[in-house]
């Protein structure tokens, strides 16, 4: 089993941009180039430690869940694919570790996130007229992108309450505390996602010109946070002012626990499926995040190629330099980096050269990867070792909470 973390962690955030441009023939804003970029904190030196443990600790025979055991729970539910290292779990080298997995009934979710959806509208957005208001479908469709892109990481999320204001100060990012102590739901375990109309960098959001329009940003899982400030269930509506948690059996409304008031994810309502945010309107937004949210950086994480960079932490997600504009054909900007899977298929005793440390293994850049910041209907999903360290970091970081 693994342990919980006492150290205290800051939560870094993690805030997707759009360049911002006017036409010169209209006063309307026009979006162009579109592309994701990042004024990113660096994550804090416990997160780092936690992940450079696991890379390390997830390729031994434990009770951790590795790449391995996660993708097995879907090989034979799919009926598609093979070990990712060339070895079937029902070989010698296969540890009993993961013979137990294997005997896992299904792939239904190891654990189900209880969410809430905010809509966070300004004035001009707000009325069902509007070409930005975000509809019910748009709310059901964006829920199950997220759902779907989590099923091959053994992650389930469960809808508890939708909630819908009328702010233009919150639906800019104006008063980010003010907002989530009126309308945050749950526990430490919940994910709250805010969907904001009017979304944009702050005079503090690192990197990035105040004013600048955000796709989004989410907080990294934190430790040294316990249990308290929790909130009733059920269902849950907002006016222009928002809701409140409650205590159960009072009414009385209770703050969240301030040590994670912020913790969350805001993104741009133009970013679910059927906004105007042309490229990044699929819902590949909200599955980034929320990547975030349980523990996972960026695919380019140090934008590096040198042998002792550990890049994202993760062995099956390719060192790489650079992040994705749109969806290429084919990118490897670290093509002399990592170790081939057809050298090291994670045997037990096998020496030399091993992915679980800097680099990881070898390969072209995972243009595909929601932790890249590729457009839309380029992203497909998570890796499995990206998988076995949410589910990890969950562990750690979050359950029970």
């Amino acid at each position: 089993m693994v342990s919980k973390r006492a150290p205290s962690i800051r939560t870094s955030i993690l805030l997707l941009t759009l360049a911002l441009t006017r036409s010169s023939h209209a006063r309307v804003p026009k979006y162009k180039p579109i592309s994701r970029s990042c004024g990113v904190a660096s994550p804090s030196t416990e997160l780092q430690d936690s992940h450079r443990w696991l890379q390390h600790n997830e390729a031994l025979d434990n009770d951790l869940w590795n790449a391995s055991s996660v993708q097995q729970r879907h090989i034979e539910h799919h009926h598609h694919g093979s070990h990712p290292f060339g070895e079937s779990l029902s070989s010698s080298n296969a540890s009993e570790s993961d013979r137990r997995r294997q005997a896992l009934p299904s792939p239904s979710p190891l654990y189900v996130v209880d969410t809430y959806i905010h809509i966070v509208a300004d004035s001009s957005s707000a009325s069902a007229s509007s070409p930005k208001y975000v509809t019910d479908t748009m709310i059901s469709q964006q829920f199950a992108y997220l759902a779907h892109a989590y099923t091959n990481a053994s992650i389930g999320y469960r809808l508890l309450g939708i909630s819908r204001s009328t702010n233009d100060t919150w639906a800019a990012n104006g008063d980010d505390a003010g907002m989530k102590r009126a309308l945050r739901r749950g526990t430490y375990s919940s994910l709250n996602i805010y969907y904001q109309s009017l979304l944009q960098a702050g005079a503090n959001t690192p990197g990035i010109p105040a004013g600048s329009t955000l796709l989004g940003f989410c907080s990294l899982p934190a430790a040294g946070v316990t249990s308290g400030g929790t909130t009733g269930g059920g269902s849950i509506s907002g006016g222009s002012t928002g809701v409140g948690n409650t205590t159960p059996g009072t009414g009385t409304p209770t703050p969240p626990n301030s040590r994670y008031i912020l913790d969350g994810c805001n993104v741009l309502s133009g970013t679910m499926p059927g906004g105007n945010m042309v490229g990044y309107n699929l819902g590949g937004t909200t599955a980034h995040e929320v990547g975030h949210w349980n523990g996972l950086l960026h695919t380019f994480n140090g934008n590096s190629c040198a042998q002792d960079d550990f890049g994202d932490y993760v062995a099956d997600t390719p060192q790489e330099m650079t992040s994705t504009n749109r969806c290429p054909v084919y990118k490897d900007s670290c093509p002399s980096s990592g170790v081939s899977s057809t050298t090291y298929n994670g045997g037990p005793g096998q020496t030399g050269a091993n992915p679980y440390g800097p680099q990881g293994y070898s390969g072209p850049d995972p243009i595909h990867n929601f932790m890249d910041y590729s457009d839309d209907v380029c992203y497909q999903g998570f890796t499995p070792g990206q998988g076995a360290r949410m589910l990890n970091i969950w562990q750690i970081y979050r359950e029970g909470l």
